[in-house]
């Protein structure tokens, strides 16, 4: 039997050396927004208008290879395999996302995870980070992690929320002292693992508040202007 125990890392870094296609990212999505992350091949084949559940196991199946041919395992069973495990319940298998895919796909940015850990408690390894007790694990797109970027951004803009216009500071006092977040106005669905950001234009400050309600929404995200709006209509 094939031995598929992978890093998030590790399937993280296959996946952009693939350069997985909107196709391949919504095969993926469709498996992970399913109850328990457990999907069947008729259930994916409806969740993406397939007319025959076998074409659920040849696209699944051709981004299992690939990611094969990355992490080159000792010895390779069923391709998809890779990505998912085995469970035949009622004559009918069920396909139950490996856990190391799962993150995977939330440190790539494909789900949204709503909530954003504070980037002065990021770590630059890429590696998972945890609110203790939380229950939802917590992702910084790894453009506004970047130290060098955050720091020019933050040398342009200064600390003062783009959104509500909150400096912590004044709030908090000192302990509130260049405090905020960064956050990229593009997109994650857009950028490319070739992708080069300019700190200037892309990132800008927002208060942790203002940056977890801009993420409220995936594909894209609020922007800046429909954040303000919201603001407005509470404050009249």
């Amino acid at each position: 039997m094939a031995n598929y125990n992978y890093s998030a890392k590790e399937y993280a870094d296959a996946f952009e050396k693939i350069g997985l296609t909107k196709y391949q990212k919504r095969i993926l999505v469709a498996h992970y927004n399913a109850p328990d992350k457990t999907i069947t091949a008729t259930g994916l084949a409806k969740a993406l208008n397939f007319k025959r559940f076998n074409a659920s196991n040849l696209k699944y199946g051709e981004i299992g290879s690939k990611v094969c041919e990355i992490l080159k395992p000792s010895r390779i069973g069923e391709k998809i395999g890779i990505l998912v495990e085995f469970d035949k319940r009622n004559d009918e298998w069920h396909w139950i996302m490996r856990p190391g895919v799962i993150e995977a796909i939330e440190m790539l940015g494909l789900v949204d995870t709503v909530y954003f850990k504070l980037p002065e408690e990021i770590t630059n390894n890429g590696d998972k980070e945890h609110f203790e007790g939380a229950r939802v694990q917590v992702y910084v797109n790894k453009y506004e992690r970047d130290p060098e970027a955050r720091k020019r951004c933050l040398e342009k803009h200064g600390y003062r929320c783009k959104v509500c216009d909150a400096l912590l500071a004044d709030i908090y006092g000192e302990i509130g002292e260049d405090f905020i977040h960064v956050h990229h106005l593009r997109p994650l669905s857009e950028i490319g693992k070739q992708y080069k950001i300019d700190p200037i234009k892309e990132l800008i400050p927002v208060c942790p508040n203002c940056h977890a309600m801009i993420h409220k929404k995936n594909d894209p995200p609020y922007s800046v202007q429909e954040i303000q709006k919201f603001i407005k209509k509470k404050s009249k």
